[in-house]
């Protein structure tokens, strides 16, 4: 699991985010990081505090974890801090082998005392088997509605970025099912 090995392991995504920024001309201002379990742990406790200074802005949504930091945080920038949000979802009950509730609490609290926006989601009743929920809760909060074909006809130049950002949530998704070790 990535935060098993969480300092070496935020190399070596920050490594593909580089390449991937490069690969697809993505901008530093429209990375989403998501991740589930030990995925949102790894996001929240080592990839963001390292790596921070890879993201101009963005957000992260993370679901059933997502503690405060275990490696030295950089300075957050004031601008990344304005221009990503982060939301915590994390059953109630996500209590039972490892408290993932109280592990979103102290993050959401961490990154609030930094100046990031941080919301947290925690439905009563829920526990860490979050079937069916990812793809409601991404889509309220990381991916912004999808312009239709004439919107985009109407504004080319901005066809290539939102052509990147699909790309990049495919990216996103791939990430996603590696850190939660599918």
């Amino acid at each position: 699991t990535w935060w098993e090995n969480g300092a070496a392991n935020a190399d070596y995504v920050a490594d593909l985010v580089n390449s991937l920024k490069r690969q697809y001309n993505l901008e530093s201002k429209d990375i989403w990081l998501v991740g589930f379990s030990g995925g949102a742990q790894f996001i929240t406790q080592f990839y963001l505090p390292k790596h921070s200074n890879q993201i101009d802005g963005g957000g992260s949504v993370v679901f059933g974890g997502g503690g405060s930091p275990r490696v030295k945080a950089n300075t957050f920038t004031p601008g990344l801090a304005a221009d990503f949000p982060m939301h915590w979802y994390t059953g109630a009950s996500d209590t039972d082998d490892f408290d993932a509730l109280g592990a979103a609490r102290a993050g959401a609290k961490w990154y609030s005392g930094r100046g990031f926006e941080t919301s947290l989601e925690s439905p009563a009743g829920v526990g860490h088997d979050l079937s069916g929920r990812f793809c409601a809760q991404c889509g309220q909060r990381a991916v912004p509605p999808h312009p239709t074909l004439r919107e985009l006809a109407e504004r080319p130049r901005d066809l290539a970025r939102d052509l990147a950002r699909e790309v990049h949530l495919s990216a996103a998704e791939h990430l996603l099912d590696v850190g939660s070790g599918r």
